[in-house]
């Protein structure tokens, strides 16, 4: 039981979870580019490059984040 509870805790996974609301990542490293057309992120192995119109930040906290506007599309890559 102690395994699973380490195992959790040190989860590297990046999620994304897209609603009608806007774009949730969960588990990012640091944030890259920040502009109202592109927002760009480093998560563990890869970089997710969101593009759209009127991009913004309206949640930001340890490793998670929250990303509101016209997104038009999420680019992931290796990064090794």
């Amino acid at each position: 039981m102690i395994d699973i509870i380490k195992n959790f805790l040190k989860d590297n996974k990046y999620q994304i979870i897209i609603n009608q609301s806007g774009l949730y990542i969960k588990n990012y490293q640091k944030l890259i580019t920040l502009e109202d057309t592109n927002i760009s992120i480093i998560t563990y192995k890869k970089k997710i490059v969101i593009s759209g119109l009127k991009l913004s930040l309206k949640k930001i906290l340890d490793k998670e984040l929250f990303v509101q506007g016209i997104i038009k599309r999420i680019e992931v890559f290796d990064v090794w």
